[in-house]
């Protein structure tokens, strides 16, 4: 199992920055790779965002299903 810090760290995640699917997209695929290899085959991320059109802003949040 992965820390919060290493998820962001691999997902390429900072704060403020613009947000970017495509960056999001390929890193799931890599931590998909690493929880594979750490033996939970049927790793699942589960991204869940809000918008704030006011602010100009999205919130994610990424829950896992590790199996």
């Amino acid at each position: 199992m992965l820390n919060e810090a290493q998820i962001k760290d691999v997902l390429g995640l900072v704060p403020g920055e613009v947000f970017n699917e495509s960056r999001l997209r390929k890193g799931f695929e890599d931590l998909k790779r690493i929880y594979t290899d750490r033996g939970y085959i049927n790793f699942t991320p589960i991204p869940v965002l809000d918008f704030n059109d006011q602010r100009k802003v999205v919130n994610l949040v990424i829950n896992i299903q590790e199996n």
